[in-house]
Protein backbone atom coordinates (compact mmCIF):
# COMPACT_ATOMS: atom_id res chain seq x y z
CA UNK A 1 0.00 0.00 0.00
CA UNK A 2 1.33 3.48 -0.57
CA UNK A 3 2.43 6.03 1.89
CA UNK A 4 -1.13 8.14 -0.11
CA UNK A 5 -3.50 5.19 0.35
CA UNK A 6 -2.16 4.85 4.04
CA UNK A 7 -2.67 8.66 4.48
CA UNK A 8 -6.29 8.34 3.71
CA UNK A 9 -7.29 5.22 5.39
CA UNK A 10 -5.58 6.60 8.52
CA UNK A 11 -7.47 10.19 7.99
CA UNK A 12 -10.78 8.12 6.98
CA UNK A 13 -10.65 6.14 10.48
CA UNK A 14 -10.05 8.83 12.00
CA UNK A 15 -12.78 11.02 10.91
CA UNK A 16 -15.01 7.78 11.45
CA UNK A 17 -13.63 7.76 14.74
CA UNK A 18 -14.35 11.52 15.43
CA UNK A 19 -18.48 11.13 14.14
CA UNK A 20 -19.24 7.98 16.70
CA UNK A 21 -17.72 10.28 19.65
CA UNK A 22 -19.83 12.72 18.26
CA UNK A 23 -23.15 10.95 17.76
CA UNK A 24 -22.76 9.34 21.34
CA UNK A 25 -21.97 12.95 22.81
CA UNK A 26 -25.31 14.18 21.22
CA UNK A 27 -27.05 11.18 22.45
CA UNK A 28 -25.55 11.58 25.84
CA UNK A 29 -27.13 15.45 26.30
CA UNK A 30 -30.50 14.75 25.32
CA UNK A 31 -32.85 14.84 22.63
CA UNK A 32 -32.74 17.26 19.96
CA UNK A 33 -35.24 19.70 20.61
CA UNK A 34 -35.45 22.89 18.18
CA UNK A 35 -37.91 25.62 19.17
CA UNK A 36 -41.49 26.01 19.61
CA UNK A 37 -41.44 28.54 17.67
CA UNK A 38 -39.70 27.18 14.52
CA UNK A 39 -39.92 23.37 14.91
CA UNK A 40 -39.91 21.19 17.73
CA UNK A 41 -38.25 17.49 16.93
CA UNK A 42 -40.11 15.34 20.16
CA UNK A 43 -38.92 12.48 21.38
CA UNK A 44 -38.70 10.49 24.75
CA UNK A 45 -35.12 10.58 26.39
CA UNK A 46 -35.16 8.06 29.18
CA UNK A 47 -31.85 7.17 30.52
CA UNK A 48 -31.20 4.25 32.32
CA UNK A 49 -31.15 3.62 36.21
CA UNK A 50 -33.25 7.30 36.58
CA UNK A 51 -36.51 6.31 37.49
CA UNK A 52 -39.49 8.41 37.28
CA UNK A 53 -42.36 8.53 40.20
CA UNK A 54 -45.96 9.13 38.60
CA UNK A 55 -49.28 9.24 40.64
CA UNK A 56 -52.02 8.14 38.10
CA UNK A 57 -56.07 8.49 38.70
CA UNK A 58 -58.40 6.86 36.92
CA UNK A 59 -62.33 7.35 37.97
CA UNK A 60 -65.29 5.59 36.05
CA UNK A 61 -68.76 6.49 35.87
CA UNK A 62 -71.40 4.15 34.82
CA UNK A 63 -75.16 4.70 33.62
CA UNK A 64 -76.87 1.44 32.46
CA UNK A 65 -80.83 1.09 32.65
CA UNK A 66 -82.10 -2.57 32.47
CA UNK A 67 -85.99 -2.97 32.50
CA UNK A 68 -86.81 0.68 33.34
CA UNK A 69 -83.98 0.29 36.98
CA UNK A 70 -81.44 2.80 37.07
CA UNK A 71 -78.01 0.99 37.63
CA UNK A 72 -74.84 3.29 38.61
CA UNK A 73 -71.23 2.35 39.33
CA UNK A 74 -68.46 4.85 40.13
CA UNK A 75 -65.07 2.96 40.09
CA UNK A 76 -61.96 4.80 41.23
CA UNK A 77 -58.70 4.22 41.36
CA UNK A 78 -55.46 5.25 42.55
CA UNK A 79 -51.60 3.98 41.28
CA UNK A 80 -48.45 4.97 42.92
CA UNK A 81 -45.92 4.10 39.82
CA UNK A 82 -41.97 4.17 39.31
CA UNK A 83 -40.77 3.90 35.49
CA UNK A 84 -37.10 2.41 35.28
CA UNK A 85 -35.25 2.43 31.99
CA UNK A 86 -32.67 -0.48 31.71
CA UNK A 87 -31.33 1.42 28.20
CA UNK A 88 -32.51 0.91 24.60
CA UNK A 89 -33.00 -2.01 22.42
CA UNK A 90 -34.09 -1.98 18.96
CA UNK A 91 -34.51 1.60 18.92
CA UNK A 92 -37.14 0.98 21.95
CA UNK A 93 -36.84 2.20 25.44
CA UNK A 94 -36.98 -0.73 27.52
CA UNK A 95 -39.31 -0.07 30.73
CA UNK A 96 -39.22 -1.43 33.91
CA UNK A 97 -42.77 -0.06 35.58
CA UNK A 98 -43.20 -0.66 39.56
CA UNK A 99 -46.61 -0.59 40.75
CA UNK A 100 -45.50 1.37 44.27
CA UNK A 101 -48.92 1.64 45.39
CA UNK A 102 -52.63 1.07 44.28
CA UNK A 103 -56.12 1.58 45.39
CA UNK A 104 -59.58 0.83 44.75
CA UNK A 105 -63.17 1.99 45.80
CA UNK A 106 -66.41 1.10 43.99
CA UNK A 107 -69.35 2.97 44.56
CA UNK A 108 -72.74 1.55 43.12
CA UNK A 109 -76.88 1.11 43.65
CA UNK A 110 -76.13 -2.51 44.66
CA UNK A 111 -73.64 -1.08 47.46
CA UNK A 112 -70.11 -0.30 48.20
CA UNK A 113 -66.78 -2.24 48.68
CA UNK A 114 -62.83 -1.92 47.92
CA UNK A 115 -61.59 -4.40 45.96
CA UNK A 116 -58.54 -6.44 47.32
CA UNK A 117 -55.73 -5.23 45.60
CA UNK A 118 -52.56 -5.58 47.86
CA UNK A 119 -50.84 -8.15 46.07
CA UNK A 120 -50.20 -6.10 43.27
CA UNK A 121 -48.63 -3.16 45.20
CA UNK A 122 -44.77 -3.99 44.88
CA UNK A 123 -45.30 -5.84 41.45
CA UNK A 124 -43.34 -5.10 38.14
CA UNK A 125 -44.31 -5.42 34.59
CA UNK A 126 -42.05 -4.54 31.80
CA UNK A 127 -42.73 -2.14 28.65
CA UNK A 128 -41.13 -1.48 25.59
CA UNK A 129 -41.73 2.40 24.61
CA UNK A 130 -40.81 4.01 21.53
CA UNK A 131 -39.36 7.77 20.88
CA UNK A 132 -42.45 8.74 20.01
CA UNK A 133 -44.43 7.22 22.42
CA UNK A 134 -45.81 3.77 21.07
CA UNK A 135 -46.07 1.48 24.14
CA UNK A 136 -45.35 -1.79 23.13
CA UNK A 137 -45.12 -5.39 24.35
CA UNK A 138 -46.27 -5.25 27.86
CA UNK A 139 -45.40 -8.37 29.47
CA UNK A 140 -46.08 -9.23 33.23
CA UNK A 141 -49.15 -6.86 33.10
CA UNK A 142 -52.03 -9.04 32.35
CA UNK A 143 -51.12 -11.35 35.10
CA UNK A 144 -51.32 -8.76 37.71
CA UNK A 145 -55.16 -9.32 38.46
CA UNK A 146 -57.86 -8.09 41.27
CA UNK A 147 -61.46 -9.24 41.85
CA UNK A 148 -63.65 -7.36 40.50
CA UNK A 149 -67.09 -8.41 42.00
CA UNK A 150 -69.24 -11.04 39.96
CA UNK A 151 -66.93 -9.39 36.92
CA UNK A 152 -64.61 -11.98 38.29
CA UNK A 153 -60.74 -11.09 37.78
CA UNK A 154 -59.57 -7.90 35.35
CA UNK A 155 -56.01 -6.99 34.61
CA UNK A 156 -54.39 -3.68 35.32
CA UNK A 157 -53.13 -4.18 31.55
CA UNK A 158 -55.38 -1.73 29.69
CA UNK A 159 -55.05 1.06 32.37
CA UNK A 160 -51.01 1.15 31.21
CA UNK A 161 -51.57 0.46 27.19
CA UNK A 162 -52.12 4.26 26.53
CA UNK A 163 -50.19 6.19 29.67
CA UNK A 164 -47.50 7.88 27.58
CA UNK A 165 -48.97 9.67 25.24
CA UNK A 166 -48.03 9.91 21.50
CA UNK A 167 -45.40 12.60 19.96
CA UNK A 168 -45.02 13.64 16.42
CA UNK A 169 -43.42 11.93 13.67
CA UNK A 170 -42.33 15.30 12.59
CA UNK A 171 -40.75 18.59 13.81
CA UNK A 172 -43.78 20.85 15.20
CA UNK A 173 -44.11 23.95 16.30
CA UNK A 174 -46.93 26.08 17.80
CA UNK A 175 -50.43 25.80 16.05
CA UNK A 176 -49.25 22.38 14.28
CA UNK A 177 -51.32 19.40 14.93
CA UNK A 178 -50.68 15.59 14.00
CA UNK A 179 -52.88 12.72 14.68
CA UNK A 180 -52.40 9.05 16.46
CA UNK A 181 -54.29 6.33 17.31
CA UNK A 182 -54.63 3.95 20.37
CA UNK A 183 -56.38 0.79 21.18
CA UNK A 184 -57.63 -0.36 24.76
CA UNK A 185 -58.11 -3.62 25.78
CA UNK A 186 -60.44 -4.29 28.72
CA UNK A 187 -60.98 -8.17 29.54
CA UNK A 188 -62.14 -9.81 32.97
CA UNK A 189 -63.50 -13.03 33.15
CA UNK A 190 -67.12 -11.94 31.85
CA UNK A 191 -65.97 -9.98 28.86
CA UNK A 192 -63.64 -8.76 26.51
CA UNK A 193 -64.15 -5.07 25.37
CA UNK A 194 -61.97 -2.77 23.25
CA UNK A 195 -61.83 0.49 22.51
CA UNK A 196 -60.40 2.03 19.18
CA UNK A 197 -59.44 5.68 19.63
CA UNK A 198 -58.20 8.82 17.33
CA UNK A 199 -56.49 11.58 18.72
CA UNK A 200 -56.40 14.66 17.17
CA UNK A 201 -53.30 16.78 18.84
CA UNK A 202 -53.01 19.94 18.40
CA UNK A 203 -49.08 22.32 20.23
CA UNK A 204 -50.95 24.83 21.94
CA UNK A 205 -47.77 26.64 23.72
CA UNK A 206 -44.99 26.77 26.09
CA UNK A 207 -46.07 26.39 30.14
CA UNK A 208 -43.94 25.61 32.98
CA UNK A 209 -45.24 22.99 35.34
CA UNK A 210 -43.60 22.43 38.33
CA UNK A 211 -40.18 24.36 37.39
CA UNK A 212 -39.95 22.51 33.98
CA UNK A 213 -40.25 24.27 30.56
CA UNK A 214 -43.07 21.89 28.76
CA UNK A 215 -45.37 22.25 25.46
CA UNK A 216 -48.81 22.42 26.50
CA UNK A 217 -50.60 20.05 23.67
CA UNK A 218 -54.87 19.58 23.35
CA UNK A 219 -56.07 16.39 22.00
CA UNK A 220 -59.58 15.90 20.94
CA UNK A 221 -60.44 12.44 21.07
CA UNK A 222 -63.53 10.11 19.16
CA UNK A 223 -63.30 6.48 18.71
CA UNK A 224 -65.38 3.17 18.79
CA UNK A 225 -65.95 1.07 21.93
CA UNK A 226 -67.12 -2.92 20.28
CA UNK A 227 -66.96 -6.16 22.65
CA UNK A 228 -68.86 -9.45 23.71
CA UNK A 229 -69.31 -11.19 27.08
CA UNK A 230 -71.84 -13.41 29.09
CA UNK A 231 -73.78 -12.35 32.23
CA UNK A 232 -75.56 -15.16 33.75
CA UNK A 233 -75.60 -17.67 30.71
CA UNK A 234 -77.16 -14.49 28.14
CA UNK A 235 -74.72 -13.15 25.50
CA UNK A 236 -73.94 -9.67 25.66
CA UNK A 237 -73.08 -7.43 22.46
CA UNK A 238 -71.41 -4.01 23.26
CA UNK A 239 -71.22 -1.37 20.96
CA UNK A 240 -70.69 2.52 21.39
CA UNK A 241 -68.73 5.65 20.45
CA UNK A 242 -66.36 7.81 22.23
CA UNK A 243 -65.64 11.66 22.21
CA UNK A 244 -63.63 13.01 24.70
CA UNK A 245 -60.71 15.84 25.00
CA UNK A 246 -57.24 15.54 26.69
CA UNK A 247 -55.00 18.33 27.69
CA UNK A 248 -51.09 17.31 28.30
CA UNK A 249 -47.50 18.74 28.98
CA UNK A 250 -44.26 17.07 27.98
CA UNK A 251 -40.77 18.37 28.81
CA UNK A 252 -39.46 19.15 25.41
CA UNK A 253 -35.77 19.74 26.56
CA UNK A 254 -35.44 16.31 29.03
CA UNK A 255 -37.71 14.63 26.72
CA UNK A 256 -40.29 14.06 29.77
CA UNK A 257 -43.91 13.05 29.78
CA UNK A 258 -45.00 15.47 32.46
CA UNK A 259 -48.87 15.56 32.91
CA UNK A 260 -52.39 14.65 31.57
CA UNK A 261 -55.62 15.78 32.57
CA UNK A 262 -58.15 13.72 29.82
CA UNK A 263 -62.00 13.23 30.08
CA UNK A 264 -64.25 11.11 27.71
CA UNK A 265 -67.87 9.65 27.57
CA UNK A 266 -68.39 6.55 25.61
CA UNK A 267 -72.50 6.33 24.76
CA UNK A 268 -73.11 2.77 23.72
CA UNK A 269 -75.57 -0.12 23.89
CA UNK A 270 -75.94 -3.92 25.44
CA UNK A 271 -77.18 -6.46 23.20
CA UNK A 272 -78.18 -8.98 25.98
CA UNK A 273 -80.15 -11.89 24.19
CA UNK A 274 -82.57 -9.33 21.98
CA UNK A 275 -83.00 -6.56 24.95
CA UNK A 276 -81.23 -3.61 24.30
CA UNK A 277 -79.66 -1.97 27.43
CA UNK A 278 -78.84 1.75 26.69
CA UNK A 279 -75.24 2.25 28.67
CA UNK A 280 -73.24 5.88 29.60
CA UNK A 281 -69.61 5.78 30.55
CA UNK A 282 -67.73 8.82 31.60
CA UNK A 283 -63.85 8.59 32.40
CA UNK A 284 -62.00 10.91 34.19
CA UNK A 285 -57.80 10.81 33.93
CA UNK A 286 -55.05 12.73 35.78
CA UNK A 287 -50.86 11.55 35.36
CA UNK A 288 -48.58 13.39 36.67
CA UNK A 289 -44.87 13.38 37.93
CA UNK A 290 -43.42 13.18 41.27
CA UNK A 291 -40.89 15.39 41.29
Amino acid sequence: MSSISRARLLTITFISAGIIVLLAACAATGPPTGDPNTGLSLRYYLPANKPLNYHFSNTVNQYLEVMGQSMDTDLNTDYEIQVNSEGLKKNRHQLRVTINDMKMDINSTQGNFSPDVSAISGKSFTMALSPVGREMALSGAESLTYKLGPAGDRSIASDFEGFFPDLSERPVKIGDTWTTWDTLHITDSASDIRMIMNHQHKLEGVETINGRECVRIASQITGIMDGQGFQQGTPLEFSGNIQGADTWFFDYREGVFVKSISESTTDANIDAGGMSIPLTLKIQAESSLRE
